[in-house]
């Protein structure tokens, strides 16, 4: 499979073009040298919308192909994370504010989601309070992930924090409630739909666990399906999902300092793409059977997956080298490509 990978802070490259059948990167938008002020942009959710390329990072929100556009989402620290659409609107996850922000196609504000009344979040008064970092579509609502249900007092950033298995999946509906909780880090929310006499299945990155989440009916909360370890090396974050494969990506960033150190002679150091067939993921198994694939050596903290799409690339890749972001031989081969 042929994947669009998003990468932050230190990152070789913003944006990253990986076959994961040959293991190579094919296209890259990579990371200016210097102050981090002059970036054409700092990529965190990544999502396909209306055939463009749509990127939240910070406090803004690209969008690259035929019709491309950006905008401010806002004066306050946005801190914006993952990017999607529900029905004809787009959908930011503003971690700043502890909301969803509702936007018009080109950007325009519309209106926000606040997170979670029934625990009484105080979002308004810390920044980040709970990390709310992301969101999907089910059967049974829109769902959001955050780290915890105990908010910050203060700025504080989250990695210096020891908030552990207090991670919560949150409906986002009129009826506000938690629908699953005692998560290590939750993010990268993924709904498979059901099979025919199958229930479907909640996938959620919680740290360096891939977990499977079932919807019980009796008593509307999701239940633990199973859980698998996938790397003692890497934070897992950024998936793409279907009925026969996995595919994560791995932040070696993430990880605490004194592991890495004691890990550093036998572990992989550099961002990677983890990948389980689905039919292995029962109980707790070995990492052994997760398969691993490095991107580069050195700093690498991924973001957001997405499966490569030829035609909304081609458009992106052509915005993108017109805005002078990407030089004229990686939209050549783009082209030759197609």
């Amino acid at each position: 499979m042929k994947l669009l990978i998003s990468s932050l802070n230190e990152s070789k490259n913003l944006l990253t073009g990986f076959d994961t059948d040959t293991q190579e990167i094919f296209w890259e938008l990579p990371r200016p040298f210097g102050d981090v002020t002059v970036l054409p942009f700092t990529p965190c959710g990544i999502s396909y919308v209306r055939g463009h390329l749509v990127a939240a990072g910070f406090s803004h929100l690209w969008c690259w192909g035929k019709d491309s556009w950006d905008t401010s989402l806002g004066h306050h620290k946005a801190m914006a994370h993952s990017v999607g659409s529900v029905g004809d609107r787009l959908v930011v996850v503003d971690s700043g504010k502890s909301c969803l922000q509702v936007r018009k196609w080109g950007g325009d504000f519309e209106g926000t989601m606040p997170a979670l009344d029934a625990i009484e979040l105080h979002h308004q008064q810390v920044h980040d309070a709970y990390h709310l970092n992301d969101f999907c579509e089910t059967p049974h609502g829109l769902l959001a992930s955050c780290f915890t249900a105990k908010p910050k007092r203060d700025d504080s950033p989250w990695r210096n924090r020891q908030e552990r298995m207090s991670g919560l999946i949150l409906s986002m509906d009129e009826d506000s409630r938690v629908v699953y909780c005692g998560l290590d880090c939750p993010h990268s929310l993924t709904y498979l739909e059901a099979e025919p006499g199958e229930a479907g299945v909640l996938l959620v990155l919680a740290n360096d666990h891939l977990v499977q989440l079932t919807w019980d009916e009796h008593v509307q909360h999701y239940q633990a399906m199973a859980s698998q370890h996938v790397s003692a090396t890497h934070f897992v974050r950024g998936m793409v999902a279907n009925r026969n494969e996995i595919l994560m990506g791995g932040s070696v960033t993430r990880k605490d300092s004194e592991s890495l150190a004691a890990m550093q002679n036998e572990a992989t150091l550099g961002p990677v793409i983890y990948r389980i067939r689905l039919g292995e993921v029962e109980g707790d198994a070995a990492s052994s059977q997760v398969e691993e694939m490095l991107l580069w050596e050195g700093p690498g903290e991924i973001y957001d997956l997405l499966p490569w799409d030829d035609e909304i690339m081609w458009e992106a890749s052509r915005a993108l080298e017109q805005a002078g972001h990407i030089s004229s031989p990686s939209f050549t081969e783009m082209e030759s490509r197609l």
